[in-house]
């Protein structure tokens, strides 16, 4: 149902009038839509400010012995990625943290790692494709930086 594409009961349980004009319109208003998929995510778990994903590298080849790219709540401690070959680049995650380990394809066929967190996991909720979750994260990373560069 409109911009969000929200099926009946989502739009029951997470529309929200969010310019105050006393209805909820996410097939005309992207103000309404905006702020129902702002809501929806709230509702999920998302943490504000907490990270998305973080960037990672690997083996050329990813292990057998993990599952990737899986949309559910994270999963794989980072220990046991360590243990097969895969860290993040930057920052530090503690051993016990629970991340869902990605790897994608570039056109050049080598492999991407991110380890995704649970702000990830919110949107797969929304969109059960890591791949649209990717896109997403992605897109909002590139509009961050604009607006930054602008500043």
């Amino acid at each position: 149902m409109g911009f969000p594409q929200f099926i009946p009961t989502s739009y029951q349980a997470y529309a929200v009038d969010f310019d105050g004009d006393g209805k909820r319109d996410l097939w005309h208003n992207p103000v309404d839509a905006i702020g129902s998929v702002g809501n929806y995510f709230a509702r999920h778990g998302w943490t504000a400010d907490d990270a998305i994903i973080t960037a990672a590298k690997g083996p050329s080849t990813p292990p057998k012995v993990i599952e990737f790219n899986q949309t559910q709540k994270p999963y794989a401690s980072v220990s046991t990625l360590r243990e097969q070959g895969i860290e993040a680049d930057t920052g530090s995650l503690e051993d016990s943290a629970k991340v869902v380990p990605l790897v994608l394809e570039r056109e050049d066929g080598t492999m991407r790692y991110e380890l995704g967190h649970n702000n990830f996991y919110v949107i797969t909720r929304y969109n059960h494709s890591h791949l649209y979750a990717m896109a997403v994260t992605t897109l909002a990373q590139c509009i961050r930086d604009a607006l930054e560069n602008e500043a």
